[in-house]
């Protein structure tokens, strides 16, 4: 897989813009935070490795022509580490052997433990909101603070969280995913400057991409 462009400095320039678009018209403090990966999929490797090796196995004792063991013993170990690294190599087999439902539950656990680590939580109207992408996984979480959940309605946030998140599950971590995310992002200021405008007195309280 080559580079993403959603590590280059100018996505974060582009997303840094986005982020800035919104906190003109809101109080509310969006944070963007890339990360490479939200757990480590080695597990899933081994298993791929594993089951690659016990087929192999089973082709050497039961094929029609005779393995001797030298070769066996050979072909089997092989067999594991070319599953391990065409695993490593191609994420969508990764994530497809992984799991829908665990990769969610991976990205989300890691988006609640990033939204800590960048005090999110820390403004002084808990507007913040953490828009957290895990590249690995090709998965988008929307974090809102609680100052955010209360003052915003609810459908209308549903529907705005969903277009960020969409944004990644549709187009992936391409130049397209990056472009839709940027979109996304300037679009949270329809559903956040009604309920929550920009004050004369408002600062930015926190780094805009991390």
């Amino acid at each position: 897989m080559g580079r993403s462009p959603f590590v280059r400095d100018e996505a974060k320039q582009r997303l840094r813009e986005a982020v800035q678009s919104v906190e003109a018209r809101s109080s509310a403090e969006i944070v963007v935070a890339v990360q490479p990966w939200s757990a480590s999929w080695s597990a899933v490797d081994g298993s791929f490795g594993a089951a690659l090796a016990y087929v192999t196995l089973l082709y050497t004792l039961f094929a029609p022509e005779e393995f001797g063991l030298t070769w066996i013993a050979l072909m089997v170990p092989a067999a594991f580490v070319v599953g391990l690294v065409l695993c490593r190599a191609l994420p969508g087999l990764r994530m497809r052997l992984a799991g829908r439902g665990r990769v969610r539950r991976a990205v989300e656990q890691g988006a609640r433990a990033r939204f800590v680590e960048l005090g999110v939580s820390a403004t002084r109207e808990r507007s913040g909101v953490l828009v957290y992408v895990s590249i690995a996984e090709r998965v988008c979480v929307v974090v809102p603070d609680v100052g955010v959940v209360a003052r915003v309605p609810k459908d209308a946030w549903a529907k705005a969280a969903a277009r960020v998140q969409d944004a990644v599950a549709m187009h992936g971590v391409s130049e397209a995913g990056l472009a839709a995310l940027c979109e996304a992002v300037q679009a949270l200021a329809e559903v956040l400057e009604p309920p929550m405008p920009r004050r004369e007195d408002d600062t930015n309280e926190l780094e805009d991409v991390a």
